[in-house]
């Protein structure tokens, strides 16, 4: 870090961040907002179960829906994950020498030279992070919903 600050500068220390933040909105905006609006077509969670038996469906169903929507929102943000990762890695080195000027180019040469598929590197594996996401979203939806009083 001392040697990136050295080299090129404080803000240096900051590249990828405004790609980082767009990515964040990316995966968060239908994250939740996809959670919730398939929640409210779900049958199964509408409340209306009859024991523990119906409770934990009715459970399993939210944990499904949070895991669709957890894909659906890491293939809409991954790329500006990619694009973030190639920005930081550059970090250190010298402007002069940088292969990227911004996340817009950055992101315009990984497709141009590596192809459109370069922007997923490594999606399966973020893909099964997303599974201790998914069960998150769910316990804080039964959590809120408990505070609640449903």
């Amino acid at each position: 870090m001392a040697k990136t600050v050295q080299k090129n500068g404080f803000m240096a220390l900051y590249q990828g961040y405004a790609v980082s933040v767009i990515g964040i909105i990316a995966y968060r905006a239908p994250y939740f907002g996809l959670f919730d609006t398939f929640n409210s077509l779900n049958p199964l969670a509408a409340g209306k179960h009859s024991g523990v038996g119906g409770y934990l469906l009715c459970v399993f169903a939210s944990f499904c829906i949070a895991q669709l929507t957890s894909a659906i929102a890491a293939v809409v943000s991954y790329p500006f994950d990619t694009v973030r990762r190639r920005l930081q890695m550059e970090a250190s080195v010298d402007k002069e020498d940088r292969l990227y000027h911004g996340m817009c180019h950055c992101a315009a040469v990984i497709v141009r030279v590596e192809g459109f598929a370069a922007l997923y590197k490594g999606f399966l594996a973020n893909l099964f992070r997303g599974a201790s996401t998914a069960f998150m979203l769910v316990l804080f939806n039964e959590l809120t919903g408990i505070k609640g009083g449903e």
